[in-house]
């Protein structure tokens, strides 16, 4: 939802707002991580992995304009995730 106050439709695809909503939800999503990697390395990981992910669930918010969409392929990204580990 913060897509929508950062984002104005005004910009044809707004790729650096996504870029930024994406690097906020990677640095939120941090306390999560449960790797015994260094902690510059799993801030680099995580903002990448993350970062990409949130681009594309920003492009699902913007091309629906309904929220249910990221959000359940957010679930099914962890679900895959969860079912991997």
């Amino acid at each position: 939802m913060l897509d929508a106050y950062i984002h104005t439709p005004q910009t044809k695809i707004g790729i650096w707002s996504a870029i930024f909503i994406s690097v906020l939800w990677a640095l939120w999503h941090l306390p999560l991580s449960t790797s015994n990697e260094s902690i510059p390395f799993i801030v680099i990981a995580s903002i990448i992995n993350t970062g990409i992910w949130g681009v594309v669930l920003s492009i699902f918010w913007r091309r629906s304009g309904n929220l249910a969409v990221p959000v359940f392929s957010h679930a099914f990204i962890d679900a895959i995730r969860d079912g991997l580990k």
